[in-house]
Parts: C-alpha cells; structure tokens; sequence
C-alpha cells in the first residue's frame, strides 16, 4: 500500500489521438455545477465534467455524468462506489472519450443574496470538446473470462486466478487496490502474455504470490483485476511506471487515465476486457 488516501477518479483528459480512433469537435456544449461551501477550483472541475459529460452524450456515448463526478476526499467510506466508477469509467473508454477541448467561456454568480449565510455559488461553463471513438465493431466472438478462487478474502490470504479466452490472444492482468495499481502480466516474472483459445490459464504459477491487502486502520477493503485481452500484442507498460519489486506499479488516478487512453486507441474488434471485484476483510482474532 502507497498510503494515499485522496483519489480523483475523473482525471479521462487525454492529450492526444491515435490513427485508430475517430476524432469529432462538439461544439458550444455547457455544464454548470452549484455548489456550497467549496472552493472556486472544486466548481470550476465539476462544471466542467459535466459539459465533458454532455459532450459524450451528443456523440452517442451512454454515460452517466455523475461517473465523472466521483471525487472522494476519503476512499475509506466510499470504496464499493468508488470502484463501480471505475469499472463503468473503463467501459466507457470503448465507447469514446474527451480528448481535448477548447473555447471556454466562465460565468459565476451567488444565488444566495443574504451576507449572512454561506454563499450558495452556480459555476456555467461553455466549451468545444473533442471526442475520440475507436474505430470499428466489436467481435461478437472474443470474450476473456476472469474467475477467482473466492468471492472474498482476508488480509493475508493469497489469491488464484484462472483466465481464458475464446480466441489465441495477448493478455494484460493489472491489479488495482485502494491507493496503487500494478501490471501482474507481463512484469518481469511473467514475460509471456500469450494464450491459446480455450485453454485455461492459472495465475500465478508456482513460485510467484498475490497477496490480498487491506490498508491499515482500515477493517473492509476491496481490490479489482482487470484483463485486458488483444488479438496482437500492444504493451501498456509504455506509460512509464514505476518498477518496484520487479512489478509495475502505479496510483490508482494514473492508472485509470492512461487505462482509458490505451482501451480508446485499439480498435474495437481487436479488444476484449474483464474485471472481477473482492472484498478483502481484516482477521478478528
């Protein structure tokens, strides 16, 4: 565990656009956000997800705005809804994502005329936003299946996977946490992400670990792994992380960013990606 408490599972801006990704201006899109007792930079972030949000929407993207407004001060109290975030934040890296935008115009104001009550503050933005969708249909005939031994562990307990797909692919298994991110495969101790269709692959071999973690003080946690399966070989370990213990490591902020840039640039009929939820819980003794 890194020991970071303070997530922000909004961060989908990304800085660039590949050839396989369809590229569209949306122009003049608003959002706005009233909000009490903050600060002019929390109104000025949700405003502007919020036009990021009816700008997916404009394009055909199916996205819940508020998916884009899930900022935790403290993941302790929030963890399973953080998470369902997460997970749908993925998917929607296939549909489309913002990745640029331009033109912006601020208006702010006090709804709350009374000096003697907290201000009650509108935040409108108005913005040009540039989607970026895959290219291309997804094969209704590749699937990746991720099962795990149990559907929940204590702190201390090891983890075993099995994964299979129905096609001959390359496979990427990160493991997310409360505060950090890490590739299990490939790393340095599983070099070869290749498997056969139909052929049951179990994770970790002899030799190598997973073990479940809950974060100190804490007495309920819960970790994700996603896999991410391709029909040719595209490594996300390009995106600079940190190599400590021979593994990939990453917060949990970067990595969704930079795991929906790299889900919105294969094309759709190359990917297919699966991801498990489990609790871990802390041993009463």
């Amino acid at each position: 565990m890194l020991g970071v408490n303070k997530v922000i599972l909004v961060l989908f801006l990304i800085n660039h656009c590949l050839f396989s990704q369809e590229s569209f201006w949306v122009k003049n899109v608003t959002g706005e956000a009233i909000l009490e007792n903050t600060t002019a930079q929390k109104g000025i972030e949700t405003a502007r997800l919020n036009a990021f949000g009816e700008a997916l929407r404009q394009q055909g993207v199916k996205i819940n705005a508020v998916q884009f407004l899930m900022q935790y001060e403290n993941l302790k109290d929030n963890i399973k809804h953080a998470n369902t975030s997460f997970v749908s934040l993925v998917k929607t890296a296939s549909e489309g994502i913002v990745a640029e935008y331009a033109n912006e115009i601020w208006e702010v104001r006090n709804l709350r005329s009374e000096k003697s009550e907290p201000p009650l503050v509108q935040f409108v933005v108005t913005l040009d936003a540039r989607i970026t969708k895959p290219k291309g249909k997804p094969d209704p005939n590749f699937k990746i299946q991720l099962t795990l031994d149990k559907p929940s562990y204590w702190d201390g307990d090891k983890l075993e996977i099995n994964i299979v797909s129905t096609q001959d692919c390359y496979i990427t298994v990160i493991n997310i946490t409360v505060d950090s991110a890490s590739i299990l495969v490939p790393s340095n101790h599983i070099k070869n992400n290749f498997i056969r269709a139909y052929e049951t692959v179990k994770f970790p071999p002899e030799g190598i670990s997973i073990t479940a973690e809950i974060p100190a003080g804490w007495e309920f946690s819960e970790d994700m792994i996603v896999v991410i399966a391709m029909k040719q070989q595209k490594d996300f370990v390009k995106f600079q992380w940190v190599d400590k213990e021979s593994k990939f490591v990453k917060s949990r902020q970067a990595t969704l960013t930079e795991l929906m840039d790299w889900i919105a640039s294969i094309p759709l009929d190359q990917i297919a990606e699966c991801i498990e939820r489990f609790e871990i819980r802390k041993r009463s003794f």
